[in-house]
């Protein structure tokens, strides 16, 4: 049904009025509120009545241009031309929509000419005079045209390809809203199924999906589409390997493309199989022009090989460089580069810091020039450290042989059947003196002939012999020993050897490569032997020393001189034969061994004990070395009796075992050394009290400086430790009781005491006692001696020691010194009242309170009973009867709690101080004394002062 819109009939607002300029109100809000609407109004007339902002836009046109003008002109001839299969006009066209309220999509021609596709919607429309025309809504869908078009023309190519296209829904990444029709034929699903709201990520491998959750890679302009590889579940029930390229699209949606990545990714596993095969590892680096340098791609060896994390690789290429020894770092950067340069194959061996050492590597790889002017180098590098070590093991053998070769004076031959040539080396050449170099010939004559011409007659059939015996396989080798005559005259002995390397089809020798010595000296020296063994025969048999020689293989004496016979007691017929394990006591299997040993020349001295034929045991030290005698290898053994020696060498270690187990016994460190400083004697004690976690046998040998260093710093005065050490090894002086204070409270005493032997010095014994405890009860016994039990206070001896002191100073220097005598009052009375106990607890408590008012250089006393002492140096008769009021006024006003009770007691003092001319201390005590009982008779509770022969009372106020 047509649908109808009726138009304002108010004033100017009517469509129909021919000098409108512009649109009714109510279309004039719908096209300010949605100006990017394109609408036409065409008139009765078939002409165009309004033409919209957003047609103006969409065409180029201005509005005063199109009214009036028939729309056609807006359209493409072939417009309507194709129409219901018959050509028809605009209005035609225009009727037939809006009646059937369809839609058409047409071509627009715009103002400059360009072409835009435009869908139709027509509505009609009914004027005030009831007039009718048409309302024309165009919409631009040329980008969805394009879009479907070169989706159509994609669809059409990917029908029979290998890749699948897909789009995903603008903002739904998850959700295909298009699939190229060949999806069934990767996947077998049909479009429509894959296009099923969920189903993508339902078919995506659960291990795979967090793939999807990723966002789109933005890509620049005519860069590659990013791959990324995942599972899908195909309708058969299998897992398929699709390889997916993506890409955001301008209309926001994102598009992209499938293809079947199983092939790849299988032969991607065989390649990473056949790389983890590999001795070394395989990569790709690249190399930028503005220097950077990357890994590509590495196999798993990579971390292995080098120690560093392929991913950092991945990233700066440049960090495996600080790996390479720093000596080979330029050769390796320089080759790369000109490699890069040149695009010639790389080639290089260097050394990298591995594990703490050094390994080789060798790297290979071929350049690859890319678009962007980066090199990538597809290579391989190897380990070639044990290569390496064997080409150096292999250098170092050649060296050798060389080194032999030319010391022993050896020579090498070449013999080709081919031509009957014998070469040979510049070393043979110059034995020979003959034309040296491996292309020279005999002189004379080419070939082997000319050699043999040149052989002593006497050995020539034995060296032909043994020439054919070797070439027709007879014998492993040849060998032989002949004269050759010499170019100056006279004959040059050599030993040949050789062998066949190479053979025809038919067994016959090709060629055979041996070597020559010059054996002169050996020959002569075989001569010299002959005619020495004789001599030999003779001091062997004559000399007095006991000789043997055994034979290594069965122990059986071969000969033996007339001192062996003598020594043994056998019969010289019977002694030689006879084995020696009827001698030795070592059992036969011992013995062998020791044979062998001494053939062998791993030892040539042995001890051991030997039975005579007496049945007597002795002790005997034999030498032993292999000689050749009589054509064969035998032992030649020269026995000495060391019995009585090993017997003093027993007592002696007897002896020692003794000492040290009195030493380890001793209550005390020891430590013995000899005259070089050298430790040679310390016991298990010594380490304890220096604290040297160690055995004590470890000591020994080691110098007693290495010792004293650590040992000193336990000790208060570490230097003056040692430099006394140094005074008395220096001295040589023997001391004794010397002590020495530890910074850990305890204290030494030491004794040091040279030994000598026959006038001559051998070293020094150190003795170190630990002496703490016994410090300890020294100083307490002296304190008990000289302290008084119930006060502390110094007692009667004590404190005259301290007045000895004090006199002598006075007498001295004459500095003033003065002396107190206090006395309880009625002490009696407590004692008899309270008990002698709460009389003790009186006088410890008036001890401590004088002591209180005392200085820190005044001495206090007890001298008996309640009767007590003052020593006050430095106070004059003043201070003095200043401090004795002190006291007595701190004691009356002081109580002694007892009990709910408060103890008041006063105190009686006299004074007296030292006076010129006095020759005895005893004065002073007696001058003080007196003062004390002037005090008493006084009343008590005052203090009274005495000098010389006159006496001079004061009595305090308070008395």
């Amino acid at each position: 049904m047509a649908r109808e819109y009726r138009a304002c009939t108010k004033g100017r607002h009517q469509l129909n009025q021919p000098d409108a300029t512009s649109s009714p109100p109510w279309l004039d809000a719908i096209l300010h509120h949605a100006s990017f609407l394109a609408v036409i109004a065409i008139g009765a007339d078939a002409h165009i009545e309004f033409f919209s902002p957003g047609a103006q836009r969409l065409t180029g046109y201005d509005a005063t241009e199109m009214r009036g003008c028939s729309p056609e002109r807006l359209f493409a001839p072939e417009a309507f031309s194709t129409w219901q299969e018959e050509a028809a006009s605009a209005v035609v066209v225009f009727r037939t929509l809006a009646e059937t309220a369809a839609t058409k999509c047409v071509p627009l021609i715009c103002k400059d000419g360009s072409r835009r596709s435009v869908q139709l919607s027509v509505s009609v429309w009914r004027s005030a005079d009831s007039s009718t025309g048409y309302l024309i809504v165009l919409s631009d869908v040329t980008a969805a045209t394009e879009a479907c078009r070169t989706l159509a023309r994609q669809y059409a190519l990917f029908e029979d390809g290998p890749a699948v296209a897909f789009a995903c829904a603008s903002g739904e990444p998850d959700r295909i809203e298009e699939v190229s029709p060949n999806v069934w034929r990767l996947l077998g699903y049909a479009p429509e199924t894959v296009c099923s709201p969920g189903w993508w990520p339902a078919h995506v491998h659960p291990v795979d999906r967090p793939l999807l959750a990723a966002p789109a890679a933005e890509v620049p302009p005519g860069s590659a589409l990013p791959v990324r590889r995942y599972r899908m579940l195909h309708a058969d029930g299998r897992w398929l390997w699709v390889a997916e390229m993506r890409q955001q699209g301008g209309d926001g949606r994102l598009h992209g493309y499938w293809r079947d990545a199983s092939v790849q990714v299988d032969e991607q596993a065989r390649l990473s199989k056949i790389a983890s095969q590999i001795s070394g590892v395989l990569y790709q680096l690249r190399l930028y022009p503005d220097n950077r340098a990357r890994f590509v791609y590495a196999s798993d060896g990579f971390e292995r090989l080098y120690g560093m994390d392929s991913r950092r690789l991945a990233e700066d290429a440049w960090v495996l460089f600080e790996v390479i020894v720093p000596e080979d770092l330029p050769r390796v950067q320089a080759s790369l580069r000109r490699a890069a340069d040149t695009l010639t194959p790389w080639r290089c061996e260097y050394r990298i810091h591995w594990a703490g050492g050094v390994r080789w590597f060798e790297g290979f790889s071929m350049p690859e020039p890319m678009g962007d002017g980066s090199v990538v180098f597809h290579g391989h590098n190897l380990d070639i450290t044990d290569r390496k070590l064997t080409e150096e093991a292999l250098e170092q053998s050649r060296q050798r042989l060389e080194l032999a070769l030319e010391s022993a004076e050896i020579g090498l031959w070449d013999w080709a059947a081919a031509n009957d040539r014998l070469s040979y080396d510049n070393r043979l050449a110059r034995i020979l003196e003959m034309p040296g170099g491996s292309d020279a010939q005999g002189p004379g004559e080419a070939g082997i002939d000319a050699w043999k011409r040149l052989l002593h007659p006497d050995d020539a059939p034995a060296v032909e012999q043994a020439w054919r015996n070797h070439l027709a396989g007879r014998t492993p080798l040849y060998e032989a020993e002949y004269r050759l005559r010499h170019p100056r005259g006279g004959w040059k002995w050599l030993a040949v050897r050789g062998r066949v390397v190479e053979r025809d089809g038919a067994g016959q020798p090709l060629r055979v490569i041996g070597v020559a010595q010059d054996i002169g000296v050996r020959k002569r020296a075989d001569l010299a032997l002959k005619d020495s063994e004789a001599h030999f025969r003779a001091l062997f048999q004559s000399h007095h020393a006991v000789m043997v020689l055994v034979d290594p293989q069965t122990g059986c004496i071969v000969d033996a001189n007339e001192a062996a016979v003598a020594f043994y007691g056998y019969p010289r017929a019977r002694l030689v034969g006879m084995s020696m394990s009827q001698i030795n006591s070592l059992p036969q299997e011992e013995l062998a061994r020791r044979l062998r040993d001494a053939t062998a020349q791993k030892h040539n001295h042995f001890v051991f004990g030997h039975r005579l034929a007496s049945g007597e045991h002795r002790i005997v030290e034999v030498h032993s070395s292999p000689v050749e005698s009589g054509g064969r290898t035998v032992l030649f053994s020269i026995a000495h009796d060391i019995t009585a020696r090993h017997r003093a060498e027993e007592a002696l270690h007897t002896l020692q075992r003794r000492l040290q187990a009195v030493i380890d016994n001793i209550q005390a460190g020891v430590l013995m050394e000899n005259d070089l400083g050298e430790v040679v004697i310390v016991n298990q004690l010594f380490c304890r009290l220096f604290g040297l976690d160690v055995a004590a046998e470890s000591l020994l040998g080691s110098t007693c400086a290495d010792i004293l260093d650590p040992a000193s710093r336990l000790f208060d005065q570490p230097e003056r430790f040692v430099q006394r050490v140094k005074e008395v090894l220096a001295a040589r002086a023997l001391c004794a009781q010397e002590e020495w204070a530890l910074r850990d409270g305890r204290t030494f005493e030491r004794d040091h005491i040279p030994v000598e032997i026959n006038g001559h010095y051998r070293g020094a014994l150190w003795v170190y006692r630990d002496i703490t405890q016994r410090k300890a009860q020294e100083m307490e016994l002296r304190r008990l001696a000289t302290t008084d039990a119930l006060t502390g206070l110094p007692n009667r001896r004590s404190f005259m020691e301290r007045l000895t002191q004090e006199f002598a100073r006075f007498q001295r220097f004459g500095q003033p010194c003065s002396v107190l005598m206090l006395d309880i009052d009625h002490f009696k009375h407590i004692n008899d009242t309270y008990g002698h106990a709460v009389g003790d607890l009186v006088l410890q408590g008036l001890s401590t309170l004088c002591l209180r008012n005392l200085r820190l250089t005044d001495t206090m006393g007890r001298l008996g009973g309640e009767e007590f002492a003052v020593l006050l140096p430095g106070c004059d008769e003043l201070d003095a009867v200043e401090m004795a009021e002190r006291l007595r006024t701190s004691v009356m006003e002081a109580g002694f709690p007892y009990q709910d009770l408060q103890l008041r007691i006063t105190v009686s003092v006299g004074v007296a101080s030292f006076e010129a001319g006095q020759d005895d201390m005893d004065a002073v005590l007696v001058l003080a004394d007196k003062a004390l009982y002037a005090a008493k008779r006084a009343g008590r509770n005052c203090s009274r002062v005495s000098r010389g022969d006159r006496n001079r009372e004061r009595e305090d106020s308070h008395a």
